[in-house]
């Protein structure tokens, strides 16, 4: 549904009343989702954002959004689904189906889920769990339990059993890498390190031929009673720890401390009349703590806590016009402020000198790339490279460290180069004999295969042979000029990210087109900005100037008077 690129509409705040009315819609269809997880999942010190998208089969899509991440989806039917950031925080809140992780990068073109693509856990109809037709489910791996996309089930549990197994078994909606995922570029999040769903094979699943079965050993009644205590022993720890921690301060003390120490620090800068608005935000918001906000206090409004202390004989306000406050006279003598020792004080907030913004980093074009983890048993190898247990690398790398190894440990053999004698580190992994013989590939197999595996969006690398970024020049209705931009994606350019620069560098809209001349996606901006966009491309996206075409179109500058 989302892999071809959509248009946004509107992105708007969801009010208060309007998060109440979200929240009361998901839990109606997910019961699973506790307030709790809800809280997780729309943290109530965020903000929520409301965006409307159209996407490529002009179906409109209602997103909701937290902290630029995009947590569910709704349909123009009234459908409401969670995306896959949303199950990364809370994993159980669907059924899962499992896949095999060669299957994602084809999941990822737009493709469904095949039934044939499905591990089945169990025997006739049970392998299938029970699933309903039109029931929403997550779509995980077998090396990783996180969720790497949404769908419905196509076919109920029954259906496919009779049917052997055949057709397609989930209607994938969103799947990780496609355009709902990156709907913020800054804020994307690769799929985290789960659990494996199915247990890797090993060489003792294999028995040979008439081997008698092995039966696995009972533990002891005594290391099953030692391991519980233990077990007992922590969960009084954690309850012990738990208790002993101390309260924290309510907002209101902390705020009423702030205020206390604003009339005792800042005495001499006091001129009043002083506006009640500007003494909060001068003085009493500077000795705050750094996320203190006075809406979790039960007072909520400036006015109000203000009020709260003239009543208490701190100050006097008084209002001068309607919604214009000022405090006319203060009380230094008051008993509390008096009472208030040096040490009780809040420490003022360091002033941050100003410095030079750092430039935004540029968004590059992503393909789905899978890489493989470093583990404890890879490590003697690895570390010889100066990386550690969890690292990723992608297939390319591994195969260049291990060309580097074989050289420098001098481990081909004399005789036939394509064989190499196995040290005590390759040996160890391998599960072979040291010093014995064998094929270069083949170790390098048995070492990715030690490795588990997972898939990331990572930049795309750039090509030898490309064509040049076309840079045109066309008219609309009403004779107005716009500027087009092709073969940006052959280059490596995030089109978004980019447009997004050029609607902030140029203050004029963007949009992304489809045009016959040129393969992908064009960008359009309002009037001729044909010399600022070849500025963007040399300067920040160090594209080579004879790799762009169409700087003759842009507008000549006016000479400067001597």
């Amino acid at each position: 549904m989302f892999i071809k690129p959509f248009k946004v509409k509107s992105k708007l705040l969801l009010r208060s009343s309007e998060r109440k009315k979200l929240q009361v819609k998901i839990t109606g269809k997910y019961p699973k989702l506790t307030e709790e997880n809800f809280g997780r999942i729309f943290p109530s010190s965020g903000n929520i954002h409301h965006t409307k998208i159209i996407t490529s089969a002009e179906e409109t899509v209602w997103v909701y959004l937290a902290d630029k991440q995009p947590m569910f989806f709704e349909l123009s039917n009234g459908n409401i689904y969670p995306t896959i950031h949303a199950l990364w925080v809370v994993p159980h809140l669907l059924s899962s189906v499992t896949t095999h992780p060669g299957v994602l990068p084809i999941l990822a073109k737009g493709a469904n889920l095949m039934t044939r693509g499905v591990v089945k856990q169990g025997q006739g109809a049970q392998a299938w769990a029970g699933f309903s037709r039109g029931e929403t489910v997550a779509v995980n791996l077998t090396s990783n339990a996180n969720a790497c996309a949404v769908g419905i089930f196509a076919q109920s549990s029954n259906d496919l059993y009779l049917s052997g197994g055949t057709g397609v078994c989930v209607e994938i909606l969103h799947v990780f890498g496609d355009k709902l995922w990156s709907i913020e570029p800054g804020a994307c999040v690769q799929i985290p390190i789960g659990e494996r769903v199915v247990a890797e094979l090993k060489a003792s699943d294999f028995p040979a031929l008439g081997a008698e079965k092995i039966r696995p050993e009972k533990p002891d009644k005594q290391e099953t009673s030692e391991a519980a205590t233990d077990e007992l022993v922590e969960k009084l720890e954690e309850t012990a720890i738990e208790e002993v921690e101390v309260e924290k301060e309510s907002p209101d003390d902390v705020l009423k401390q702030a205020f206390l120490t604003a009339l005792k620090v800042d005495r001499d800068k006091f001129s009043l009349p002083l506006l009640t608005s500007t003494f909060y935000a001068n003085h009493v918001q500077a000795v705050t703590p750094e996320n203190f906000n006075i809406k979790h206090t039960s007072f909520k409004k400036v006015t109000k806590f203000l009020q709260q202390m003239a009543e208490e004989g701190f100050l006097v306000v008084r209002e001068e016009k309607k919604g214009i406050e000022k405090i006319i006279s203060i009380d230094f003598d008051h008993a509390d402020l008096v009472a208030l020792k040096p040490g009780q004080t809040l420490a003022p907030k360091p002033k941050s000198e100003p410095e030079d913004e750092a430039p935004k980093p540029i968004q590059l074009l992503t393909s789905m790339t899978k890489i493989f983890l470093i583990t404890d048993t890879t490590l003697p190898f690895f570390s010889h490279f100066e990386h550690k247990t969890g690292q990723a690398l992608q297939e390319g790398e591994v195969e260049k460290k291990f060309a580097t190894y074989v050289r420098k440990k001098k481990l081909q053999n004399a005789e036939n180069k394509r064989l190499i004698d196995l040290d005590e580190t390759l040996a160890e992994i391998c599960g072979r004999e040291v010093s014995s013989t064998v094929n270069y590939s083949t170790i390098l197999q048995e070492l990715l295969e030690k490795m588990p595996t997972n898939f990331e969006m990572r930049a795309k690398e750039k090509m030898d042979k490309v064509p040049n970024i076309q840079i045109s020049l066309a008219t609309r209705k009403g004779n107005k000029k716009v500027t087009l931009i092709s073969n940006l994606e052959a280059h490596g350019i995030f089109i978004p990210d980019f447009a997004n620069r050029c609607k902030l560098g140029v203050q004029a809209s963007t949009t992304v087109t489809q045009t016959p001349c040129a393969k992908g996606d064009t960008l359009q901006i309002q009037g001729n900005q044909v010399r600022f966009v070849h500025t963007l491309l040399t300067d920040t996206y160090h594209i080579p100037k004879g790799k762009i075409s169409g700087l003759e179109l842009a507008r000549k500058e006016p000479k400067k008077k001597k």
